[in-house]
């Protein structure tokens, strides 16, 4: 399953064809130059290969994703309120590297407040290892490195991927988990928590839009089952 090196929609293939081979078995056809491809090509794709479900997304998501899920997963998975600041850069890696690692595989990671490689090693590195007990390699600012480290320790499999994708896997996952559909908005992230929410614990919670506690309340609603009123 190889990529293109100046294919645009490589982004979609690298972790589209990748995720789904190693999650459901399945390859998804993509096209080639298709610029939405970040973005349907994880919602769909996974869709299908976890779900079985079609999720409608906008062409162009490029906003506010990596924040919105990095903040609040931070927070209600580990049953743990993290103080962080609505553009505070750092939130990213701290909410998903300290926080996922240390609530899911029991293991608590050092990482900088503002260390722009966190991102990626915060998720690729960190849930690589707490989930699958695997860790997968990845560069600083290689994005790319998200869907080494999912595809890795879901179900694995180390999957190569072109760098710098950042936009639509929030989405991508949000409603193809628990067979729901999510729906979106770009620069959303009320959209992200209602997806997760539905798709992980079967409910469906408000969050308001650029509101970043209603991912927190959202998914700390549906995985411990009770109303999203958790501050």
């Amino acid at each position: 399953m190889g990529t293109l090196r100046r294919n645009t929609g490589g982004i979609d293939r690298g972790i589209a064809h990748r995720i789904a081979g190693c999650i459901g078995f399945r390859n998804v056809p993509t096209t080639q130059r298709n610029t939405g491809g970040i973005d349907r090509g994880i919602a769909h794709r996974i869709a299908e290969c976890i779900g079985s479900r079609n999720i409608p997304t906008t062409q162009r998501n490029t906003g506010g994703i990596d924040r919105g899920i990095a903040h609040r997963i931070a927070g209600c998975i580990g049953f743990r309120n993290i103080p962080t600041t609505q553009r505070n850069t750092g939130g990213i890696d701290r909410g998903i590297a300290h926080r996922i690692a240390g609530c899911i595989g029991f293991r608590n990671i050092p990482t900088t407040q503002r260390n722009t490689g966190g991102i990626d090693r915060g998720i690729a590195h960190r849930i690589a290892g707490c989930i699958g007990d695997r860790i997968a390699p990845a560069i600083p600012r290689d994005t790319g490195g998200i869907a080494q480290g999912i595809a890795g320790c879901i179900g694995d499999r180390i999957a190569p991927a072109n760098p710098r994708n950042t936009e639509g896997i929030a989405q991508g996952i949000a409603g193809c988990i628990g067979n729901r559909i999510a729906p979106a908005n770009p620069r959303d992230t009320g959209g992200i928590a209602q997806g997760i929410a539905g798709c992980i614990g079967n409910r469906i919670a408000p969050a308001i839009q650029r509101d970043t506690r209603g991912i927190a309340h959202s998914i700390a609603g549906c995985i411990d089952t009770d109303d999203n009123t958790r501050k």
